[in-house]
């Protein structure tokens, strides 16, 4: 977990990243926000206010690695996709 907010935020919760990024589903530029840089393409349902909330974004991480889903995150170790 260290590793994946380390490489997506550097430790910062309020960092949005993937400014361009054109979400294949809707075709509007959807970026990334928080600790884990939650999509709000592949997660519509998490509002920006949980995504920047660090313990949200934490539990969020710790739920979809826990449940094999690391490859969510591009700066997922290769061993672990």
């Amino acid at each position: 977990m260290r590793y994946i907010i380390k490489n997506e935020s550097s430790y910062r919760p309020s960092v949005e990243g993937d400014s361009d990024y054109i979400c294949p589903a809707t075709g509007k530029v959807s970026p990334s926000y928080g600790l884990a840089q939650i999509s709000s393409c592949w997660h519509p349902e998490v509002t920006y206010a949980q995504a920047t909330n660090e313990e949200f974004a934490i539990t969020f991480l710790a739920m979809h690695l826990a449940e094999g889903r690391c490859y969510l995150w591009t700066t997922c170790p290769r061993e672990f996709r």
